[in-house]
């Protein structure tokens, strides 16, 4: 409790926001977090959100994932997935079983960059400072609890906050396209 304090209200509809500028926090990981995580050491780690059921209102549709990864221009690069057991995986991509939240922290702190949605991962790559494009979708926005240091892509109106399947919600992930995350990751890479 107090933890969001961006979220001034929730019912069983909705959440209300109000403008945050979140901190990145002090992520300390264990010598086991770090071993688990160092054969993925340089890879682009990928969160798709697709057994999130509560968070459907982020969700980029699973074939845009596909593209993402297939894409010419990323060719050669290693990626890597994360997700607890029975997570839906994308083709050509490493798969990695992260049990704890904890576990796929320590992925995020070794990749060279992450591509995600807003969530608990993005608040890990602020808090690694691991280059990353995130995904916004109109629940919520950058403003409310986004980071300045992130590539935010965002395509959308005012935040509904809507705890129920939102049209809205599935039109601006829709509006999100794969060549624009293809650019932002390239030019997040070109400076790393």
């Amino acid at each position: 409790p107090g933890a969001r304090p961006y979220i001034v209200a929730k019912s069983d509809e909705r959440y209300t926001w109000t403008a945050y500028e979140p901190r990145p926090a002090d992520l300390v990981l264990t010598p086991e977090e770090r071993r688990f995580a160092a054969p993925f050491a340089g890879a682009i780690l990928v969160e798709p959100h697709v057994l999130a059921k509560p968070h459907a209102n982020k969700r980029w549709p699973f074939d845009r994932w596909q593209a993402l990864v297939n894409d010419a221009r990323l060719q050669g690069r290693r990626f890597v997935q994360c997700g607890p057991a029975g997570t839906i995986g994308l083709r050509n991509v490493v798969p990695v079983e992260t049990s704890t939240f904890r576990r796929a922290c320590a992925l995020i702190s070794v990749a060279r960059a992450f591509v995600g949605t807003e969530g608990g991962l993005m608040h890990a790559a602020a808090a690694t400072r691991t280059p990353a494009v995130i995904l916004w979708s109109e629940f919520t926005s950058p403003d409310v609890s986004g980071y300045r240091a992130l590539v935010n892509l965002r395509h959308a109106g005012t935040a509904c906050g809507s705890r129920r399947p939102c049209a809205a919600c599935a039109s601006s992930m829709d509006a999100i396209r794969v060549d624009e995350v293809v650019v932002a990751l390239l030019g997040l890479l070109a400076r790393a």
